[in-house]
């Protein structure tokens, strides 16, 4: 199979990635390499993504994309105001987990129906965005609803604000698949293959004026 020079010189560009020749007739060796450069860049973390028996002779073209990103919050949460509280799985089922907890300014925006708050990383160049519906158990929904360019208006529109993040209860209704993630007072490290929603963004240079009474999120 031909690559043309232009998709190669892209992928390079924009990437940083490259071709590798695999001999998919060879299909148990081509998986064993596959995952083996999963497994580097992501530090171990993700195994076997590629399942024996998924490539053949027929397979012609392989896209993978793996993220490992690790990194300490510039604005760590303490440990001493971790403590248990109620985790919503789904209805009719919840838990006990450590949920933590401060009052910061932070970006912070909402709508409606949902609110949006970012945590940034020590340097200034990253910042992590958590969504979250209004709604007890609003996920599916709300991801029904949004889009990319809505997302990136809402993160524009976010203000340094005096935000609470507190330990009331949260709810999951929807749990990615294939993903290793561990997040706790002081960093966050998490490992992606292929596509799934992280949603981060560049810092601001400069944030808008702040509120008086600090906004409530709960982040778990």
């Amino acid at each position: 199979m031909d690559i043309l020079p232009e998709f190669r010189k892209r992928i390079q560009e924009e990437y940083s990635a490259d071709i590798e020749l695999l001999h998919f007739g060879k299909s148990e060796e081509a998986c064993r390499r596959i995952n083996s450069w999963i497994e580097e860049k992501t530090k171990g973390k993700i195994k076997d993504l590629i399942p024996n028996g998924a490539l053949n002779s027929l397979t012609r073209l392989v896209l993978t994309n793996a993220i490992y990103f690790k990194a300490n919050w510039k604005i760590q949460f303490d440990v001493k105001f971790t403590k248990k509280a109620t985790f919503f799985v789904r209805q009719r089922e919840e838990k006990r987990v450590d949920m933590m907890q401060m009052e910061q300014q932070l970006p912070y925006g909402e709508t409606g129906e949902y609110q949006i708050l970012g945590m940034p990383y020590v340097n200034d160049k990253l910042i992590m965005y958590f969504v979250l519906p209004k709604e007890k158990f609003g996920l599916k929904d709300m991801m029904t609803k949004l889009n990319a360019k809505q997302l990136l208006h809402s993160f524009d529109s976010a203000v340094q604000t005096q935000v609470e993040v507190c330990g009331r209860p949260l709810v999951l209704t929807k749990q990615p698949q294939k993903r290793s993630s561990n997040r706790n007072e002081a960093k966050v490290e998490t490992q992606e293959p292929a596509f799934l929603a992280v949603l981060m963004k560049l810092q601001y240079d400069s944030w808008a004026a702040n509120r008086k009474d600090p906004e409530q999120f709960i982040l778990s």
